[in-house]
C-alpha cells in the first residue's frame, strides 16, 4: 500500500475515532502542519496524524513526527531540512495503528528525557489496545469546567 493511502485511511480512522468518542464537530483539511481540526470544549484544535504498520522486526509501532522539505535548495543541491512539530504546528497528533484499527491521541510538544521536544514515538500493540482516557476528552473536560469557572465568577462580579 502507498504512503498516501496509508495516511489517508489514517485520517478517516482518527475522524471515526474522534467522532465515535462525541467530537461531533471535526473536519479534515488539507494544511501543512495538521490534518485535521476539531471543536474540543468550544475551542478549535489542529490534529496531525501519523499512520504505520508495525514493524515485524521490532515488535512495535514507530512513528518519525519530523516535519520539513525535500527538495532543492539555491545551489541545486538536495535540500532535507527536517525540524520537530511545535505547539504552532499543531495541538495533538493521532498516531495510527493501521493494522490494529486503534488510535492513541498525545498532545503536541511533549518532551523527551533531556528537555527535548520528541521527535519520535514508540508504541506496541497493548499500548493501543489498553490505553487509559483519551486525552482530547481531559481536555475537553478541562475547558468546559474552566468555562464554567470563568461565567461562575462573573456572575458573582456583577452582583451589586
Amino acid at each position: 500500500m502507498y504512503t498516501k493511502h496509508l495516511g489517508r485511511i489514517g485520517e478517516y480512522m482518527c475522524m471515526i475515532a474522534l467522532l465515535e468518542k462525541g467530537f461531533v464537530n471535526c473536519s479534515l483539511v488539507d494544511r501543512e502542519g495538521f490534518d485535521i481540526i476539531v471543536d474540543v470544549g468550544g475551542l478549535l484544535k489542529k490534529v496531525e496524524v501519523k499512520s504505520c504498520n508495525i514493524n515485524k522486526r521490532e515488535s512495535r509501532y514507530s512513528f518519525n513526527i519530523l516535519r520539513g522539505s525535500r527538495g532543492y535548495g539555491p545551489d541545486n543541491k538536495i535540500d532535507r531540512s527536517y525540524r520537530a512539530y511545535t505547539t504552532r504546528d499543531t495541538d495533538y497528533f493521532c498516531f495510527v495503528a493501521r493494522d490494529l484499527n486503534k488510535v492513541i491521541f498525545k498532545r503536541s510538544g511533549e518532551k523527551d528525557q533531556y528537555g527535548n521536544i520528541k521527535k519520535c514515538y514508540k508504541f506496541h500493540v497493548e499500548d493501543f489496545l489498553y490505553q487509559k482516557d483519551c486525552i482530547l476528552e481531559e481536555d475537553k473536560n478541562k475547558i468546559i469546567k474552566e468555562f464554567k469557572d470563568d461565567d461562575k465568577s462573573s456572575r458573582h462580579q456583577a452582583r451589586p
